[in-house]
């Protein structure tokens, strides 16, 4: 691998919070499958919510690493805001399901550490790749 393919250690951040976000919306938009075992009056809605946040979650994964360094910058930015509002929003409103709930049996950890522990490390990664961009 030449010198201009190589990856730099300022890269690092950016594909850590790539792989976060990724990570994130790909488990939103395979929880939709388990929604579907639910029923009742929030059904849809919940459905709809979720795989929204999935996309949102993959867009900023792939937008981080492909668009120009303006939109990056915007969106990195905006992440950092989604990060904070995903996290209280979630916390505050904890259903009896969560996307979460497909990994309780793998992780020791409550779910709602697990969503503070990401959530605040989607937002020290966004805060660094935005400082590495000025």
């Amino acid at each position: 691998m030449d010198s201009a393919h190589a990856l730099k250690k300022t890269d690092m951040p950016m594909i850590f919070l790539a792989l976060l976000n990724f990570t994130a919306g790909a488990m939103h938009v395979i929880f939709e499958f388990r929604l579907l075992e639910y029923d009742g009056y929030y059904r849809k809605f919940i459905q709809r919510r979720n795989i929204l946040t999935g996309f949102v979650f993959l867009y900023f994964s792939f937008g981080i690493l492909w668009m120009n360094k303006s939109q990056k910058q915007a969106t990195v930015l905006f992440q950092i805001f989604w990060w904070v509002l995903f996290t209280v929003v979630v916390v505050s409103f904890w259903g009896s399901v969560t996307t979460l709930s497909m990994i309780k049996a793998w992780l020791p950890l409550s779910e709602s550490l697990i969503l503070l522990l990401t959530g605040l490390l989607g937002i020290f990664l966004s805060i660094k790749v935005l400082k590495s961009m000025e």
